[in-house]
């Protein structure tokens, strides 16, 4: 029977973790659950039309979706919540506040439908974004599988939503979206629907993934099916198993060749051979730079999960002595190392000669690093020539584009 929550309503509830509100509220007001770091799962009803400011500030969200209902989200509902590193906007949203990210992973991406409110959002604050419908999915981020029983195809991820069709057992899926109660976003029909994804075998690599480094783990450690604890135990190493590295996510986890298949394990429990010099020995310098931005911070591992060692300020001399396939750099600081965001430091003499050419395969998006997680800054249409200056080792080539440089999926590139 509620129908009004007051501002700051549970705000510093540290032990809160999970919130069903009532169908009678309008408004989530200011600060209701600030402080809450510990929250990670709500059923927002679709009586909800307004989020307003610092709502969600510091919690502990890893992924958040907004309902259908909601039409405005107020300033800073999302800040300082350090683990948030995906949020889903509808295009019912047409208002949103400003700095809904302060303090928040660089990593944060909204995903919101092509041409919608949040896209333009995105855009204008330099928010890294990705379309989930109208058909412009970018293709490497498609999943694909087959269902392994008779399966429900419904209008939303949940079995109180209407159904749309069904899928036999053995059919073919491309899956848009993981949702984090476990339904899958599928491609249905010339739109979208929603299946349970225990029901879908996800295909696996066709070939073996190269091993990009090696490294023990410090502790005992759980192995599992995705790139978060929020995936599905599937085994553990013991302290000090040897690890082998195909992949370096962007969220500090570690794609890891395991029993003949692959798995995930957090990075913050894995020293990396490389990871420091022998004793007496320096680690080669392989660029240096400049920092473009007035504070960037510095920290302990190579992305914003990492704890803040310090800051650096605008034009502050950079020494790197590692580059990561996310984008980040090992730089020397104070005596040691730390690691800082390669998307904020500007190389010296990074004139980018050629090493090889190709052509397109494809329509492809140039983003402004090496991942679907970086934001779009153009487009190339299938059959355009390409010039690239470097292989990552993550599939992925930086490129000269637009007199500076971009960066694409190597898969829909054709070298010539």
């Amino acid at each position: 029977s509620v129908t009004e929550l007051g501002a700051g309503a549970f705000i510093l509830c540290e032990n809160l973790t999970n919130v069903t509100l009532p169908n009678t509220i309008s408004s989530i007001p200011y600060g209701t659950f600030a402080g809450c770091v510990s929250l990670k799962k709500i059923d927002i009803p679709s009586s909800v039309k307004t989020i307003e400011k610092e709502a969600f500030s510091m919690t502990g969200f890893t992924e958040f979706i907004v309902p259908d209902s909601v039409t405005t989200i107020g300033y800073q509902v999302f800040s300082d919540c350090e683990n948030l590193v995906k949020v889903t906007i509808p295009k019912s949203v047409t208002t949103i506040g400003k700095a809904i990210f302060e303090g928040c992973s660089e990593d944060v991406t909204i995903y919101g439908e092509k041409g919608s409110y949040a896209e333009k959002y995105a855009n204008k604050n330099d928010i890294s974004f990705k379309a989930i419908s109208s058909g412009q999915e970018d293709p490497s981020d498609i999943l694909t599988g087959k269902t392994i029983a008779k399966l429900n195809v419904r209008k939303g991820p949940g079995t109180k939503y209407a159904k749309m069709g069904t899928l036999s057992k053995g059919a073919k899926v491309e899956v848009i979206t993981k949702l984090p109660s476990g339904w899958y976003k599928i491609k249905y029909k010339g739109t979208y629907g929603y299946v349970l994804g225990k029901y879908v075998k996800l295909n696996t690599p066709q070939q073996d993934e190269k091993v990009i480094a090696t490294g023990k783990t410090t502790a005992q450690l759980n192995v599992r099916k995705g790139s978060s604890t929020k995936y599905a135990k599937i085994g553990s190493l013991s302290k000090g198993a040897k690890v082998e590295i195909v992949s370096k996510l962007s969220n500090g986890w570690y794609k890891i060749k395991y029993n003949g298949t692959y798995g995930y394990v957090s990075g913050a429990y894995v020293k990396l051979d490389s990871e420091q010099p022998k004793p007496g020995e320096d680690e080669k310098i392989i660029a240096t730079g400049k920092t473009t931005v007035s504070s960037l911070n510095v920290r302990s591992g190579p992305s914003s999960n990492y704890s803040k060692l310090g800051i650096l300020t605008k034009g502050t001399k950079v020494e790197v002595v590692e580059r990561y396939s996310n984008g980040w750099y090992k730089i020397k600081y104070k005596g040691s190392y730390g690691y800082v965001s390669g998307a904020y430091v500007s190389l010296d003499g990074s004139k980018g000669e050629v090493i090889a050419t190709g052509k397109t395969t494809a329509g492809l998006n140039v983003r402004s690093g090496a991942g679907t997680g970086y934001k779009k800054i153009g487009h190339l249409n299938k059959g355009t020539k390409v010039e690239i200056v470097t292989k990552l080792s993550n599939g992925w080539y930086k490129i000269k584009f637009n007199s500076s440089y971009g960066y694409v999926s190597g898969d829909y590139v054709k070298l010539i």
